[in-house]
This record gives C-alpha cells, sequence and structure tokens, in this order.
C-alpha cells in the first residue's frame, strides 16, 4: 500500500491540471462599480471638477492642456494615495504605465514650480 501524497503536492497537481484564466478587465457599468467599490471614482471626478473638465474627457484620448493637467492630477492622487499601481492605472485609463509615470512626474514638476 502506497501512502498518498502531501497535500501540498495535491494541491500543485490540481493546479497544473486546471490553468488559471487570465483577469478581463471591467468595462462599463462593471468598471464604474469597481471605481465606486474602490472609491476612486470621486476622487477622478473631482480632479476633472477643478479644471472644468467632464469625466468623459478625463477617460478619453483628447489632448488640450486642460484635460491632460486633469488627467496628471487624477493619475498623481491615485498614486499618492496609494489606490492603484502604474499598469492598475494604465489600464483603467487606456495608457501604457510610462504614459502614467510622465504623468505623474509632470504633475509634480507643475505642482512645486514657484
Amino acid at each position: 500500500m502506497t501512502a498518498p501524497a502531501p497535500i501540498w503536492k495535491q494541491a500543485l497537481e490540481q493546479r497544473r491540471a486546471k490553468p488559471l484564466k487570465p483577469a478581463k478587465a471591467p468595462t462599463g457599468e462593471p468598471l464604474r462599480a469597481l471605481l465606486l467599490a474602490r472609491g476612486v471614482l470621486w476622487l477622478i471626478e473631482a480632479a476633472g471638477n477643478h479644471y472644468g473638465v467632464t469625466l468623459e474627457e478625463m477617460f478619453s484620448h483628447i489632448r488640450p492642456h486642460r484635460v491632460c493637467v486633469a488627467r496628471h492630477h487624477a493619475w498623481w492622487e491615485l498614486r499618492q494615495r496609494g489606490y492603484w499601481s502604474y499598469p492598475d492605472i494604465g489600464k483603467l485609463f487606456g495608457r501604457d504605465h510610462t504614459t502614467i509615470m510622465a504623468g505623474v512626474q509632470s504633475h509634480e514638476r507643475r505642482r512645486l514650480a514657484p
């Protein structure tokens, strides 16, 4: 009679047999619900309102200066409050994480300028 495999080995074999599916990024109402649950929708709206930018403009790819400044402010706020990483913010806004990094740095320079 053979001894049963250790629990960790059984779990590993089950995991190999059933590979994990990649998470699908939420859009539309599920995205809005996620943002509300994470408490960041108000933050993005507040940054947009401060600069006179709508929520739709915040998530769009248009590039007028006032929209970019508002977007950078929202990204900076998300990072400062420790909510999301650069890649997560990039996925949310449909941009690369390096774009988010550049926007946050740009906001820092504007904020610290005399």
